[in-house]
This record gives C-alpha cells, sequence and structure tokens, in this order.
C-alpha cells in the first residue's frame, strides 16, 4: 500500500510516540522467531529509521547475520475500540547499518 504524503507524516508521528514492537526474523533453517523490542526512531528532519539496540550474542541477531530479512510490527492502540486488537503498522526489509 502505498500512502499519501500527509498519511506517512501521520504513522510516522505515531512511531515516533511509541516504543515498543515486535521483530521477527528467520533462523539458518527458515524457523521464525518474533520478540518484543524497545526501538527508537530518527529525529523528525531526518528519513525514518528504526533503532533497536541488543546484545550481539542474541538469537535475533545470529539470525539476521544469516538471513538479514525482517519483519516489525508496531501496535497502535485503538482509542475508540479498546476491547477490539490493536491496529499495527507492519514494515518489512533487510539489515541496515548506521554507525
Amino acid at each position: 500500500m502505498i500512502l499519501g504524503r500527509n498519511r506517512f507524516d501521520a504513522v510516522a508521528r505515531a512511531l515516533r510516540r511509541r516504543k515498543f514492537g515486535t521483530l521477527s526474523t528467520l533462523s539458518e533453517k527458515g524457523r521464525p522467531h518474533a520478540t518484543a523490542v524497545i526501538y527508537a526512531v530518527s529525529p523528525h528532519d531526518e528519513p525514518v529509521f528504526f533503532y533497536v539496540t541488543t546484545r550481539t550474542t542474541t538469537r535475533k541477531v545470529r539470525n539476521i547475520r544469516v538471513r538479514p530479512d525482517v519483519a516489525f510490527v508496531v501496535p497502535l492502540a485503538r482509542l475508540s475500540a479498546p476491547a477490539f486488537p490493536p491496529r499495527a503498522v507492519q514494515f518489512q526489509g533487510g539489515r541496515g547499518s548506521r554507525r
């Protein structure tokens, strides 16, 4: 789905207000692994990048080193319907590195 600029900006603002997401990776044998992570987002005046810090010995890091494809999901609470499951924003991509 391609979002218009205004809609993308609204999603980016919502993502910057949150800090929790689920990162999914694949093992060398193709087995899925999903884990909760705390994330940060790049500043408003830069393109949207997500940052997750973790130890280099974790399963997610080992998986990304062999298979860089990941999925990242951030739940967005429904304020008008809290009894329903949250909406979510999902991204798919590969590893990136900014040092």
